[in-house]
């Protein structure tokens, strides 16, 4: 049974447009991540709306039945776009949100561009990596650990925070806090059922969707202190652009890390608002 998803939306007050841009976070995120960068986003291009949508685990969103993948991801997206009659035509993805975007794309005929945000296509072989040296997977193992419920939400980001994560990863988790009956938070996510999902990402290879997508639009945002994306796959990127302008593009953002969106908003905005379709 696919999951139930929830989704935020912002249109032009004035002229609310039917071309639609969805925003598809990345692992441990929600769409209200994205809340106040798709507003911006709108007020620049009055011409576009946008939506953001929490994934199965994620935020306000249900956990489906498993398995767990980018595919079941892409099915729950595709009934949701069928019961809230948005069809999108750019899908926007950051991180774990870019594979799923380039499924989507290949499945839904009004996509017609998609934008990957600091997210590598390739697949990621951890074999012989200890897990103590993915950050994320840290990140995972911390939250199996931590207590069950929480005061508020500076107690959960304090815990993150004595747990060698940043304020920034702390408040980003955060929006996945749930309010219970008796007042207290607890976390909504399925630790070990996102790692599925997130074991299912590594494994897909989306050069093949990149390379041969027809007339599909592609473009590449990278932080450049970001370590995602491998400087193999940052050269297709270029070696594509080179060779058909018109359908590839990639910019890096030297002063960015992972989270464009929040350390380098403005650039981030004019390369998409650059890269829109007319």
């Amino acid at each position: 049974m696919s999951a139930q998803l929830h989704h935020l939306v912002r249109t032009s007050p004035s002229s609310p447009s039917d071309r639609w841009i969805l925003i598809l976070h990345g692992i441990l995120g929600s769409g209200a991540n994205w809340a106040g960068f798709a507003r911006e986003l709108v007020d620049r291009h009055p011409d576009r709306s946008v939506v953001a949508v929490d994934l199965r685990h994620h935020g306000r969103s249900g956990k489906g039945t498993p398995p767990d993948s980018v595919d079941a991801c892409v099915g729950d997206l595709l009934d949701w776009s069928s019961s809230v009659g948005i069809e999108p035509e750019t899908v926007i993805g950051h991180s774990f949100g870019s594979k799923i975007a380039l499924t989507l794309s290949s499945r839904l005929d009004s996509i017609k561009q998609v934008m990957l945000l600091d997210a590598d296509p390739g697949p990621l072989h951890l074999e012989g990596v200890a897990r103590d040296e993915v950050a994320l997977l840290r990140l995972l193992d911390l939250l199996r650990e931590a207590p069950e419920t929480y005061r508020n939400r500076q107690q959960f980001e304090e815990m993150l925070v004595g747990g060698g994560f940043g304020a920034a990863v702390a408040g980003w988790v955060g929006k996945n806090l749930r309010r219970r009956q008796d007042g207290l938070l607890e976390l909504s996510s399925d630790i070990d059922r996102i790692e599925e999902m997130l074991s299912d990402h590594h494994r897909i290879d989306g050069w093949e969707r990149i390379e041969s997508c027809g007339t599909l639009q592609v473009s590449m945002c990278v932080g450049g202190r970001s370590k995602v994306v491998s400087p193999r796959s940052l050269q297709r990127m270029e070696d594509l652009q080179r060779s058909e302008p018109s359908r590839y593009s990639l910019e890096v953002i030297e002063t960015a890390g992972h989270w464009l969106h929040v350390d380098a908003a403005e650039p981030l905005l004019q390369f998409i608002g650059s890269r829109l379709r007319p």
